[in-house]
């Protein structure tokens, strides 16, 4: 996107992210409850829009995790291609980390393994970081890679201050991409002893990504220029700096994709499995077996996914604006302004009878008088939430249409690989 325009977009998204993260944050400390508890989106969903919100919500919420963990795939792949020196055929190098994933990653059914394995995680990030940043002022960039990611030719470094078109809807999902994680808040504030102490946490989390992020991307970027690619790591042309941050990649990558897709496969378990289906519990016999034949299937899914559009940006791009977008903007400002509106409608109705377990209703949603009383009540900050939420839906069409022009565009282009092919993206 440039300096000027990547930057601006960034702290953008940085700030209605953070604001976002409060709806959600509010929404949870007003509809959880011990009766009926809030433990995913799909429940903030139940409550405020019914069964069909719940699927949907739930859908979105799996696909988003299952293109996170074909990422992952795929990023792990090219990390240990690049390694050794893409002596290896890439598809079966996939195939690789795909049974790897099946046999023993989708076996750990507790997230309380992987708490500790997160922790490292955040660390040889931080630290591939500084490898990178290092690497990148000390040698040259990786010009046969950029080539085949990018279809970039060699040539001198070239940085400017905005850059439009197709790139620049690449480039802005991806920033949205790094503020995905309100898709697990939810889960996040169920599990916290005192959540009223979220928006700490929250607010720090946001403003620690912004800096360590928006620092790293201006300094790469000043570097390498239209050569920076995704990994960065892998845009290094020094083998040994760029063997080191594939490893650390390959190891942030596995951890990751662990977590990801037991979340997801628990996620459309319980919500469409059992709650619509009727399905068996996890902790029984048949769930047991159902759950074991059920992430070989996720994570041969992943691998179609992986193996078929083997470009990590425009995947990053697709998972952003089909999901990300919901999940950061969208989905918690619509649920605000729905809660509002169920909130002032009730201004109208009569006192709760504790013997019928009721109250009056002066009238129904099916009445204009209720849609005029529940909007009517902070029609401000109503109108502020639809425009916000309407506004992230046109960006994620937008996004969706540009994401699957730039996957043909790229497959179409010279130094590209194929679906399904034994060449490396890099």
């Amino acid at each position: 996107m440039g300096y000027g325009k990547g930057a601006g977009l960034y702290f953008l998204f940085a700030i209605i992210g953070a604001y976002c993260g409060l709806l959600i944050w509010r929404l949870f400390m007003d509809l959880n409850s011990k009766t009926h508890p809030v433990r995913t989106f799909a429940d903030l969903a139940f409550r405020l829009w019914g069964k069909p919100g719940k699927i949907i919500v739930t859908i979105l919420h799996s696909l988003y995790l299952l293109l996170v963990v074909a990422l992952l795939l795929l990023t792990s792949a090219q990390s240990l291609s690049q390694i050794i020196k893409n002596k290896f055929c890439f598809i079966a190098l996939l195939v690789f980390f795909s049974v790897f994933g099946a046999l023993v990653l989708a076996q750990i059914k507790s997230l309380k393994h992987y708490s500790k394995l997160s922790l490292i995680s955040v660390i040889v990030i931080i630290i591939g970081c500084i490898i990178g940043m290092v690497g990148a002022v000390q040698y040259p960039p990786n010009y046969k890679a950029a080539w085949k990611q990018n279809d970039e030719p060699e040539g001198p470094v070239r940085v400017v201050a905005s850059i439009g078109g197709q790139d620049q809807i690449i480039g802005m999902l991806n920033a949205v991409y790094s503020f995905a994680g309100a898709l697990l808040f939810p889960e996040i504030l169920a599990e916290m002893a005192n959540p009223w102490d979220f928006w700490k946490g929250a607010l720090l989390s946001q403003a620690v990504i912004f800096c360590v992020y928006i620092f790293f991307g201006i300094f790469m970027y000043s570097h390498q220029g239209q050569f920076s690619i995704n990994p960065s790591g892998q845009s290094i042309s020094d083998y040994k700096l760029q063997s080191a941050c594939n490893v650390i990649t390959i190891l942030a990558a596995i951890i990751a994709a662990g977590m990801f897709s037991n979340i997801s496969i628990k996620v459309l378990w319980q919500n469409i499995v059992m709650d619509i289906f009727k399905g068996p519990s996890l902790t029984s016999r048949t769930g047991r077996i159902s759950w074991s034949g059920s992430t070989i299937v996720y994570w041969i899914i992943a691998f179609t996914v992986a193996a078929a559009i083997p470009q990590l940006s425009a995947i990053t791009a697709l998972a952003a604006a089909l999901c990300a977008l919901q999940f950061t903007y969208s989905f918690p400002a619509l649920m605000t302004v729905t809660l509002q509106m169920h909130k002032d409608a009730l201004i109208g109705d009569g006192e709760f009878d504790r013997k019928t377990d009721s109250c009056m209703k002066q009238d129904t949603w099916k009445q204009k008088s209720r849609w005029v009383r529940g909007f009517a009540g902070h029609w401000k900050w109503n109108v502020w939430h639809i425009i916000l939420g309407f506004l992230a839906i046109v960006l994620a069409i937008v996004g969706v249409v540009g994401s699957i022009v730039d996957i043909v565009d790229t497959f179409n282009s010279e130094g590209a690989p194929t679906s399904f092919s034994c060449s490396s993206p890099v």
